[in-house]
């Protein structure tokens, strides 16, 4: 069977002006997530290494490309892009137009990252729903998301391993599909994925898959603990 590997982004910047850029600690996961399947899938060279168009999709994998000590295939589709959060967030809060607001109003928050939080968690329930003007709704996000899998396996032989550099949403939206859960299921995957964490689909010819694992985070433990992070 064919193998994809989906892996999610190194940890953004929450609260910069820039958050589509790897945070410090980000560039250390992914470089240290290459490192690890250079050794936990040492003779298993992938066919190839697929990437979303975000920066820090491409950062992400480029981490990767580094500690995995060995050049491979790099192909970009966007896609693995994640869906529009600050479209998400407009539509739920017109002020958040502009960030700053968002940054004003966070500022004022004990806990910012919760605060965060509970504001989208509401606003992708919103989103889910169909309650607003969306430049790509929630249906759409997943049908694309399925198009950007079935695009890596039809690229490949029938037993090819893929590496994907992707986005916590895609992966979750992904996972639904196999398992067949909600769409609140969806946003339940999706918080607890882990950044630079993996899961592994397996495809039959036939068209059949299997969500073999889930948000895999063991190389963050010990003395690399300090590194897990989910936002």
């Amino acid at each position: 069977m064919a193998r994809v590997l989906l892996i999610r982004h190194g940890q953004a910047s929450f609260g910069a002006a820039q958050y589509d850029c790897l945070s410090p600690r980000g560039e250390q996961q992914a470089h240290w997530l290459g490192q690890c399947l250079a050794r936990d899938f040492a003779g298993t060279v992938p066919h190839a290494l697929w990437q979303g168009d975000m920066q820090r999709h491409r950062q992400t994998a480029a981490g990767l490309l580094a500690g995995y000590g060995t050049a491979l295939p790099l192909y970009t589709d966007a896609g693995w892009n994640e869906f529009d959060h600050q479209a998400v967030l407009r539509a739920h809060e017109p002020r958040y137009a502009d960030p700053a607001q968002l940054a004003q109003d966070l500022a004022t928050q004990e806990q910012p990252r919760e605060a965060f939080t509970q504001i989208f968690r509401a606003a992708l329930q919103r989103w889910i729903r169909g309650e607003g003007d969306y430049p790509e709704s929630w249906r759409a996000f997943q049908q694309r998301a399925q198009a950007a899998l079935q695009r890596v396996l039809a690229s490949g032989g029938p037993d090819d391993t893929h590496w994907v550099v992707t986005s916590g949403g895609v992966i979750s939206v992904l996972a639904q599909s196999i398992l067949e859960c909600s769409d609140d299921g969806a946003l339940r995957i999706n918080w607890t994925l882990a950044n630079a964490g993996f899961s592994l689909i397996q495809a039959r010819a036939n068209g059949e898959r299997f969500l073999v694992s889930l948000n895999e985070q063991g190389h963050f433990r010990g003395a690399q603990a300090h590194l897990l992070s989910l936002r």
